[in-house]
């Protein structure tokens, strides 16, 4: 399990309330999670915004380098 999946469920959010909130799709949200999709700058904004964490802490937690 990725860790940005981890901080979705430590705020007790399901895939498909988190990608609500971000305003993207529950399926962009699921590939971004198990690595299978590098986010645009846009979904990476929206991720730290939604996820409440810094930039930094984005690219520990996905796995990505900056």
């Amino acid at each position: 399990m990725s860790e940005l999946a981890i901080l979705r469920m430590r705020k007790g959010l399901t895939q498909k309330v988190m990608a609500e909130k971000m305003g993207i799709h529950v399926a962009t949200l699921s590939l971004i999670e198990r690595k299978r999709l590098v986010p645009s700058d846009d979904h990476r904004r929206k991720i730290v915004a939604a996820y409440g964490i810094e930039e930094a802490d984005f690219f520990e937690a996905s796995g990505l380098a900056k």
